[in-house]
């Protein structure tokens, strides 16, 4: 899943959050002063204007301290009553009833991954009808009350406008909640049910296992390996994955525990057979443990086996369960360490970026196989605290998905027998001066991107010349010769690429240099945490394409459970807007007109992103106008428009859109930053740090457009 952006820590992020949306409310509550000035302005002259507009100001700022919450409280429980009795709630649980009931039988067969089919099916449905059903309920209700004139008797009584919205506001927020606690659990043990299946081995199998793992250790066949098919017995022509067994597996074992047995020290012994899995019973000793199948459609089975021996360690018997257990690798968040991505040209020195192939998707960079080209992340953590030997008895999981360009592909009539893309890993230490110097280089080279995120296009205007290019230039020679004198790093894993699915390789806690010493990874290389990951391509005129989170360490795993319910808090999150957006506007507009104006900034929320860009000059083409124009004559979008009174006039026009565009990219909610479908989908770890950054996001937005709704009812004549 692509990460663009990185996730700051909340701590971090709140005081820059809180100064920007300071400085936004105050200049929006000044533009609705001054607009509000302007009509009174025109009605009653300027001066006039200015006091009645000052004491409007000052009475609101009252009516919104005194707010009484058992008021608030009792228009809320008014307005979710009101909402049930309507046929709104029973329409979306029936629609939603109708998705459970077909949503698996559009699953295909060649599907690679069924667990992010039906999570992210689910999770899109819920938010769409709860989203939808919010949206026309909030735009329509304070409308039909106007109209049915129902809320005359509200008004009436000692009700302030405030209350009003509010009591809306959160009655409409019960009801969605009501609609949500309903379909999340409904929906996680739908999917839960659809992933839950098993497979079996064939009984000839099952009893070639317990015969070859029964043979003695000189037999004809006891060191060959077997290679398994299991079958899914609901579903014979469904997936199948591959189960390798070593043939002398159990013999091995065997001969650990007599081994062991002979020692001298017999409660020492029996403690290390403990240890390494055997357990004592009254015929004598005993281990179970797994068959682990390939990895098949994103998940894995395991078989269950044991092995008995007697009192001596003379094996009594061997039995493996020909039916597997639960599908392993489905349902997970992981928790990811992230590193900070460089690269080194074909040269090995550094570059900017890697080699463009010529894909659109400007996300990932190319590093060319047979060259010195590289991709290294810088990663931090990387101590044993949080990796420990229990958990991690194989090493740590390195996952990386990496994109392979390839400049030919060999055998394509068979494509089983098309090669795969060799690559090689190597580990490095970082020093503290290091990474002092890349943050001084990071900040430096700030200026000269305009602060725009990592990633994106510059504009295509001339860049002004960077005044700190002589700093820069000084630090990158600093850094150059720092990582010269650090040791070269030390080969620990040769793979093969693999496309299209999440690649796990292990970095070993001990480390084997090229002269034979064995380092140990966290007190010899990765030096309080630090650690470097060298990516390589080793076969000429192919190509590896990586992004910065395309390689991570995983450090482990949360709740899938509690993953599933921070993807429905999430939609909780976008149905506060709407919820907040549709009040404000039925504030003032009439019904349908409120629910045109709440789907247009909804619309515009999901898209704010390429509003933002469109606005800035990014986008390709130019602006509308002149886009239009290189459609119609048929130009490119990347050569320049022929000077002259048309260009002008376009240039002119799309300078004033962009302006209106930015406004609307600043003040519209960003949709996409609460949609946590994805993270959940694919199998990672809603953090803390997005949750609360979202959350006080939903919190700022929702504050200023109530306080606007509140203006909005109070000035509106509700008895004619």
């Amino acid at each position: 899943m692509p990460i663009e952006t990185e996730i700051q820590p909340f701590l971090t992020w709140f005081p820059a959050g809180l100064l920007y949306w300071l400085l936004a409310v105050a200049v929006l509550a000044a533009a609705g002063a001054v607009i509000g000035w302007l009509f009174a302005a025109a009605r009653k002259g300027p001066l006039v204007a200015l006091g009645k507009t000052g004491r409007a100001l000052w009475a609101g700022v009252g009516d919104l301290v005194r707010i009484s919450p058992r008021r608030v409280w009792a228009l809320s429980w008014l307005g979710a009553k009101e909402s049930i009795r309507r046929p709104y709630v029973v329409v979306v649980l029936c629609l939603f009833a109708l998705i459970l009931l077909y949503a698996g039988w559009f699953e295909p067969a060649t599907m690679r991954n069924p667990a992010r089919y039906y999570i992210d099916t689910m999770l899109w449905a819920t938010g769409l009808l709860v989203l939808l059903f919010v949206l026309v309920l909030s735009a329509l209700s304070l409308p039909g009350d106007l109209k049915d004139k129902t809320l005359h008797t509200v008004v009436t009584k000692p009700v302030r406008p405030s209350e009003v919205v509010l009591g809306r506001m959160l009655g409409l927020t019960l009801v969605g909640t009501f609609l949500l606690l309903i379909m999340g659990p409904i929906s996680y043990v739908f999917v839960i049910r659809l992933l839950s299946h098993a497979h079996q081995l064939a009984q000839a199998d099952v009893k070639q296992i317990e015969s070859r793992w029964s043979e003695p250790p000189d037999g004809p066949e006891a060191g060959e390996q077997l290679k398994l098919a299991t079958v899914r017995p609901d579903s014979p022509a469904g997936h199948v994955h591959d189960l390798y067994v070593r043939g002398d597996f159990g013999q091995s074992r065997i001969r650990q525990l007599k081994q062991a047995l002979q020692a001298a020290d017999r409660p020492k012994a029996e403690q290390n057979l403990r240890e390494q899995g055997w357990q004592k019973t009254p015929e004598g000793w005993l281990t179970e443990g797994s068959l682990r199948t390939e990895t098949t459609r994103d998940h894995w089975h395991e078989f269950r086996y044991s092995i008995a021996a007697d009192e001596n360690g003379n094996l009594l018997r061997v039995e493996s369960e020909p039916e597997s257990r639960s599908p392993q690798g489905m349902l997970v968040a992981r928790v990811p360490i992230y590193g900070k991505l460089r690269f080194l040209d074909r040269s090995g020195k550094p570059a900017e970026k890697g080699v463009n192939t010529g894909d659109e998707w400007m996300y990932r960079s190319y590093i060319e196989g047979g060259t010195l080209q590289t991709a290294i992340w810088s990663f931090e953590g990387i101590t044993e605290e949080n990796f420990p030997p229990d958990r991690f008895p194989d090493g740590l999981p390195l996952e990386m998905t990496i994109e392979v360009f390839r400049t030919y592909k060999g055998n394509t009539d068979d494509p089983a027998g098309i090669p795969g893309i060799l690559g090689s890993l190597k580990v490095r230490t970082k020093t503290d001066e290091i990474i002092r110097r890349e943050g001084e280089l990071e900040r430096l080279k700030r200026w000269r991107r305009g602060y725009l995120p990592l990633g994106e296009t510059p504009t295509k205007a001339a860049t002004p010349p960077n005044p700190y290019q002589g700093q820069i230039e000084a630090v990158q020679a600093r850094l150059e010769e720092l990582r010269r004198a650090l040791p070269p790093p030390i080969d620990v894993k040769g793979f093969t690429a693999k496309e299209f699915t999440t690649d796990v390789r292990y970095i070993p806690r001990l480390i084997e240099t090229p002269d034979g010493r064995k380092l140990d990874l966290f007190n010899d290389v990765a030096h309080d945490g630090r650690l470097e990951v060298w990516l390589r391509c080793a076969e000429p005129a192919q190509y590896f394409g990586v992004a910065e989170p395309d390689a991570y360490f995983r450090a482990g795993d949360a709740s899938f459970a509690l993953n599933f319910v921070k993807g429905y808090l999430g939609i909780w999150l976008q149905m506060l807007l709407v919820i907040g957006l549709g009040v404000t506007f039925s504030t003032f507009l009439s019904g349908p007109i409120a629910v045109l104006a709440t789907s247009g900034v909804l619309l515009a929320g999901m898209v704010v992103d390429f509003i933002a860009q469109l606005a800035a000059g990014l986008i390709p083409g130019g602006g509308p106008l002149e886009a239009l124009i290189r459609l119609v004559t048929h130009q490119n979008v990347v050569s320049e428009m022929e000077p002259g009174l048309r260009t002008t006039v376009a240039k002119m026009f799309d300078a004033v859109v962009s302006f209106l565009l930015g406004l609307v990219a600043a003040v519209a909610p960003a949709f996409a930053q609460f949609n946590f479908a994805d993270y959940v989908a694919y199998g990672y770890d809603v953090s803390a740090n997005l949750v609360l950054q979202s959350a006080c996001r939903a919190m700022g937005f929702l504050l200023p457009v109530f306080v606007a709704g509140y203006f909005f009812l109070k000035l509106r004549e509700i008895a004619k």
